[in-house]
């Protein structure tokens, strides 16, 4: 075998075992999962007030003489 064969077994490897993991991981489906859904959308933060917006500021760096 020439090391492309080798080097294209062992991603299809690591592919097939990085697959897994991410089925492993993922969220179940049933009521748990629907009821965090709608717990996280029933949470409101509180807006933060919001400063007036100013243009930018200029300064002369011109040393002075």
């Amino acid at each position: 075998m020439d090391s492309q064969k080798i080097a294209g077994v062992l991603a299809t490897l690591i592919g097939m075992a990085v697959f897994a993991v991410a089925f492993a991981y993922m969220p179940k489906k049933g009521a748990d999962a629907v009821k965090q859904q709608a717990q996280k959308q029933q949470v409101e933060l509180p807006k933060a007030p919001i400063a007036p917006v100013r243009g930018p500021v200029v300064r002369d760096i011109t040393p002075e003489k």
